[in-house]
């Protein structure tokens, strides 16, 4: 539980969950635009996350899309809904 909240410590990494929970899934490139980031810090702020469940990444072709982890523990998914309020 440590790990995960350390994940959420940090804003950008809170505005991507955000972001895709409020479109469902999107690509990095998506997400650098919506952040206003690099592809490269993008990309490692969504490595932290999917190292926790908080995010997946799913294949198609040469993109990947990322989405909120679905085996997100019943812990970690009330204490989104509370920052998500």
């Amino acid at each position: 539980m440590s790990q995960v909240l350390k994940a959420l410590a940090n804003p950008r990494r809170l505005a991507i969950l955000q972001s895709l929970r409020q479109h469902r899934q999107a690509s990095v490139i998506e997400l650098s635009h919506v952040l206003k980031l690099s592809f490269r810090s993008t990309s490692k702020h969504l490595q932290v996350l999917s190292q926790q469940g908080l995010v997946e990444p799913e294949r198609a072709g040469m993109q990947v899309d990322y989405h909120l982890g679905k085996k997100l523990p019943r812990r970690v998914r009330k204490l989104l809904m509370l920052i998500f309020e």
